[in-house]
């Protein structure tokens, strides 16, 4: 995939503010398992961005693969789940969408990044660290990633109708045609 300075300088500001910003929001918030929760909105708004000034398929991925290889510094488990993620989730937008061309698709694939980001991270907390989120693989999970799509879908409006907006206003970045 060829990218563009501006794609480029884009993923990295993306992946700097989610490695700031997630650090801060795990950090203040002293509710065990209910963090990936709050973590949903900024997580939609890592997706959203890059998907909503590109619209390029793989741009997704490729920002989900530069978090992971930071990401994994922390914890290996982590990485795993934050690749599969980015990859499930744009195969996902792919199947459903077939491009980016239009918002709904921006939007939703934005919001499904944090819950397929958490199917990702409970499956894998429990297969390579022996970890069981939430105590057990099973309806409560899925509760929860429901839960975590409705945040999410939330940081992706933000995204999309505030934050690329007033971007594009203050002519810091543009969106792609």
């Amino acid at each position: 995939m060829q990218l563009s300075a501006r794609e480029m300088a884009l993923i990295s500001m993306t992946v700097v503010a989610v490695v700031v910003l997630g650090l801060v929001v795990f950090g203040i918030i002293p509710l065990p398992g209910f963090k990936f929760a709050f973590l949903s909105p900024l997580l939609a708004i890592m997706a959203a961005m890059p998907l909503t000034l590109t619209r390029r398929m793989g741009i997704l991925t490729l920002t989900s693969l530069i978090l992971a290889a930071i990401m994994s510094l922390i914890n290996p488990v982590m990485g795993v789940s934050i690749i599969g993620a980015g990859a499930a989730t744009e195969g996902l937008a792919w199947l459903l969408f077939r491009s980016y061309t239009k918002d709904g698709a921006v939007l939703h694939t934005s919001a499904f990044y944090p819950s397929v980001g958490f199917l990702f991270a409970a499956t894998a907390s429990h297969y390579l660290s022996g970890n069981k989120l939430f105590g057990a693989l099973g309806p409560g999970i899925l509760l929860f990633a429901l839960l975590s799509y409705a945040f999410g879908l939330l940081g992706a409006h933000i995204a999309t109708r505030v934050i690329a907006p007033k971007l594009e206003q203050l002519r810091l970045l543009k969106r792609a045609s």
